[in-house]
């Protein structure tokens, strides 16, 4: 069975090790994850949730003071993709502390606080909020305006009603109490209900505001803030569960259509304004005034949720995946989710040997010596887009229009030449110390023959609207390639086209070698004259004397990665073949900005707001066999999987009387073997595996399981529909 590695970033953090399917992909930084978190709750003082992008969900069971990933399989069960809704959990609702159901793209429920999900929405998609009245009765909000009821804890949902075109979050102040805002005819309208949903009248109106945030202190005092970049914002109260809603003050600032919002007692309340980042506003008098608290580390995207266990502790979690921990009622605010406070976005990854590695971002450099164990960050006042480097010691980068060198492995830098190049970047590559080429954004080649003193110019395009320069390379010191990628903008801009080029004297021409209508490249890597990899805007491209689309992405990407002498890697797939198969991976963010592979299993990728993640295994999403009990089962037993017919992942559960050697696999209807999911020793117990066929490349049909354990042999059926 393969076991998912644990790293760390010279400081302890908890990661959780008895999952179901789990990424290949290990978050190195933020900790334990930094895709943007929307809401996060504490069911009592130790157990808390937090669900986000890429259907994440983090779980504490110490208060907080560490938080381990439990999104497991999610998105098998409501999907990634480029659609609004897709990849994101918006809201939820703790029923107990193991039991927990969220909204996104569907529906999803744990009975097991995290360990494994399975989907209970049925149709029901694009959820905005879910709450719940009692541990039976609950809602689901939509931003289609559909309002949609439980009363069986979420095994059936039904229409509750529609309510103008968007429904924004739904809440429940106690077990007959609730309310929703609505955009109704142009208008923003509250209704409450005090039947647990029987009936909802309209209570509150406006024209002009929007209202996202409802808090309560008790079961009738509450608090709801209007999102508004323009002063003033609003801050509404009711007395009496929700029925009625006033004005309570207008505030002295613009809170932002993604503000925070919470109300600790009637007297304390914080807002984190999206307007002017990096800054709490805290009230002690029921918003009469305002103290302004700077965080630490600014983000620099915004904290999207808050919540309080006491009046004096709380977490801020934002839309880097930042946590923020406050134990005196928000006088300071501690970053917890990195050892370095927030980082800006991370766009350059190199390793030299399996030790020694760099990347570059955003004004930071960090490097290891030990593989990504430990890493040591160096700050710079100029930002890092892209870098060349010739060896361990030297490398060339573009910073802030100009031309930079290091040569103490990127420790320092300093101007090189007098290379300005104020059109935006596309590519930068250096033969040797002399002699290397700059791609900019208008479609330009410059190259230096004398370290970047003296540069001549090549324009590949006479189009200067959305060119890009991109993924110089030399096979040899005369042969090198590079495209000219142009991306139409406007109705009567040219179309969109990519053209790739090619030098067979050391850059002094370029020559057209193949032109595509309608492509646009984002990166591209050639392996020979005759063999050739790009990642487009639709999917990606392999050439071997033409062009030909061998895989479709469902969002764009400038990931590309090649290791000798098979392998590519993209984001979300990986091809051991040239690309004539792929498998799919979960790379656990959807923000990439640079993929390196130091060897066939040992990669790297780093992202937005510092993100960085390490595999060991290529990417391979492993599957983790959990043993469900210890007590031994009277017999052997193979169960039927659940959910039955599946799309595209299954739990296939079974037990063992006696420890022996186990496999559990897979066949399709011809008999032959298409996965083997168990294969070694174990334990009498009872055990469930998870069985995801997207990692297998299964088409629709029916399959057959079957548990072989000592003289034990059972088989059973299957059906996958996609």
């Amino acid at each position: 069975m393969k076991k998912a590695g644990i790293f760390s970033l010279a400081i302890a953090f908890l990661f959780a090790s008895n999952l179901y399917s789990q990424s290949g992909w290990q978050w190195l930084n933020p900790i334990p994850q930094g895709n943007g978190i929307n809401k996060v709750k504490f069911y009592d003082a130790n157990t808390g949730y937090a669900v986000g992008r890429s259907n994440t969900v983090i779980k504490t069971t110490n208060g907080g003071e560490n938080w381990i990933l439990v999104n497991n399989g999610i998105r098998s069960l409501i999907g990634t993709g480029t659609e609004l809704w897709a990849g994101i959990l918006k809201s939820f609702a703790i029923i107990n502390e193991n039991t927990v159901i969220a909204g996104g793209n569907g529906i999803i429920k744990t009975t097991n606080g995290g360990t494994t999900w399975f989907s209970i929405g049925g149709d029901v998609t694009n959820v905005t909020g879910i709450a719940f009245a009692n541990s039976n009765t609950g809602f689901a909000s939509t931003s289609l305006g559909k309002l949609y009821r439980t009363t069986n804890q979420g095994a059936t949902w039904l229409l509750n009603g529609t309510y103008g075109t968007e429904i924004d979050d739904i809440y429940f102040a106690s077990q007959q109490a609730g309310m929703f805002s609505a955009m109704v005819s142009g208008s923003v309208t509250i209704y409450y209900s005090t039947t647990t949903g029987d009936t909802w009248t309209q209570t509150y109106t406006s024209s002009t505001d929007f209202i996202h945030h409802f808090d309560f202190i008790n079961s009738t005092t509450g608090y709801a803030l209007t999102d508004k970049y323009s002063l003033p914002s609003k801050l509404l109260k009711t007395t009496n569960g929700g029925v009625n809603w006033q004005l309570l003050r207008n505030l002295p600032f613009g809170s932002g259509f993604d503000n925070s919002f919470e109300m600790v007692s009637e007297q304390t309340g914080y807002v984190y304004s999206n307007v002017v980042y990096g800054t709490f506003r805290r009230t002690t008098n029921e918003g009469q005034s305002w103290d302004s608290i700077p965080l630490r580390d600014v983000p620099t995207t915004g904290i999207f949720t808050l919540a309080f266990k006491n009046t004096s502790t709380g977490f801020a979690m934002g839309n880097g995946g930042e946590t923020f921990y406050t134990s005196n009622s928000g006088s300071n605010w501690i970053c917890r989710s990195s050892q370095w406070g927030i980082l800006r976005s991370l766009y350059f990854a190199k390793f030299f040997d399996d030790n020694n590695g760099i990347l570059l971002g955003a004004g930071n450099i960090i490097k290891t010596f030990n593989g990504g164990t430990n890493w040591n960050l160096y700050k710079a006042n100029c930002n890092f887009y892209t870098a060349y480097f010739l060896n361990a010691q030297t490398g060339y980068s573009l910073a802030s229009d100009s031309l930079v060198k290091t040569t103490n492995g990127g420790v320092n830098w300093n101007l090189a030449g007098n290379g300005v190049f104020p059109n935006g970047l596309g590519s930068i590559y250096f033969l040797d110390e002399s002699t290397g080429f700059v791609g900019d954004g208008l479609g330009k080649i410059f190259r230096t023959t004398n370290g970047g003193v003296n540069w001549s110019m090549q324009t590949l395009n006479t189009t200067t609207e959305n060119n890009s320069v991109g993924s110089v390379q030399f096979l040899d010191s005369q042969t090198g390639y590079l495209f000219d990628a142009h991306q139409q903008s406007c109705g009567l801009c040219p179309p969109t086209y990519t053209t790739v080029f090619r030098t067979a004297n050391a850059g002094i021409n370029w020559v057209s070698i193949s032109s595509l209508s309608n492509i646009y490249f984002e990166r591209m890597k050639f392996i020979s004259p005759t063999l050739a990899f790009a990642v487009a805007s639709d999917g990606v491209y392999k050439y071997t004397g033409t062009w030909t689309k061998i895989l479709n992405l469902s969002k764009i990407t400038n990931v590309l990665d090649f290791v000798p002498p098979l392998t590519v890697t993209v984001e979300g797939y990986r091809s051991t073949d040239l690309g004539q198969n792929w498998t799919a991976q979960d790379p656990q963010t959807e923000s990439i900005y640079d993929m390196c592979f130091v060897n066939q299993n040992t990669g790297f990728i780093v992202g937005y707001n510092g993100a960085i993640l390490k595999t060991t295994n290529g990417g391979e999403t492993i599957t983790e066999i959990i043993n469900l009990s210890s007590n031994i089962p009277d017999n052997f037993s193979l169960f039927q999987n659940y959910p039955n017919p599946f799309n595209p992942s299954t739990v296939i559960r079974y037990q063992l009387s006696v420890a022996g050697f186990t496999t559990l696999k897979v066949f399709d209807l011809l008999g032959k073997e298409v996965a083997t999911l168990v294969n070694e020793k174990q334990n009498a117990g009872s055990y469930a595996v998870d069985f995801n066929s997207t990692e297998f490349n299964l088409p629709s049909g029916i399959y057959f399981y079957t548990l072989n354990a000592g003289e034990f042999k059972e088989t059973k059926k299957m059906v996958l529909i996609k």
